[in-house]
């Protein structure tokens, strides 16, 4: 059902540099009403698998591992929520584990070292992530400025967007994460380049 607009929510997808491939996937699991509108490719390529009018399932607050408050952890709210966002994923594995002084996936997938990003505070418990690619960002600037055109959605930065937000919560409008609605969750990861887009792009509000 169409719905209108106020939220853009960042994920990255934690598998291949295949946007089409996800959505393939999308289209034969059993979840099917679980999907997000866009997908990132490496070189910046944009896919989008449904009019952005619509609405799919893609932040499920109502996890028994997420850890909010439980006045949010509703199928209403959860409902609501994603009724208001437009949600897109990046193509990215996410979060990496280091052997050997090599990189891999969750499913032991290598990573080369010149796309390895490292915190030296884990976030989520990890210290090594894959890098976002100058391209994505691109293309995810465009379509936070498309949007903000097009559905009026604020262009702001808020720094508590890379944790667990009451404001996203509540569903304030503006640009959020996954991990702004999920404690169990780490996309997007707070990778220097794609907060000084961020900031650049947008108004800082805390």
């Amino acid at each position: 059902e169409p719905t209108a607009k106020s939220m853009i929510v960042l994920h990255h997808s934690a598998g291949w540099d295949n946007a089409r491939g996800m959505f393939t996937w999308w289209l034969k699991d059993k979840y099917k009403s679980v999907a997000c509108a866009y997908g990132i490719q490496d070189n910046g390529e944009i896919f989008q698998g449904f009019d952005t009018s619509f609405w799919g399932y893609a932040l499920h607050v109502a996890s028994p591992t997420n850890e909010i408050p439980q006045r949010f952890k509703t199928f209403n709210q959860d409902k609501l929520l994603n009724a208001k966002a437009i949600q897109l994923e990046i193509c990215n594995w996410g979060a990496l584990t280091e052997k050997g002084g090599k990189f891999f996936s969750w499913a032991n997938v290598e990573v080369p070292e010149s796309k390895v990003v490292y915190y030296q505070i884990p976030y989520k418990g990890y210290h090594f992530y894959e890098k976002y690619t100058d391209d994505e960002i691109r293309a995810v600037e465009n379509i936070l400025k498309f949007h903000h055109v097009e559905d009026g959605i604020p262009l702001v930065y808020r720094p508590q967007m890379w944790n667990v937000s009451e404001k996203a919560l509540m569903g304030t409008p503006g640009i959020w994460t996954h991990t702004s609605f999920r404690s169990d969750k780490s996309d997007c990861h707070p990778q220097p380049e794609l907060i000084q887009m961020l900031q650049t792009l947008c108004k800082t509000e805390f």
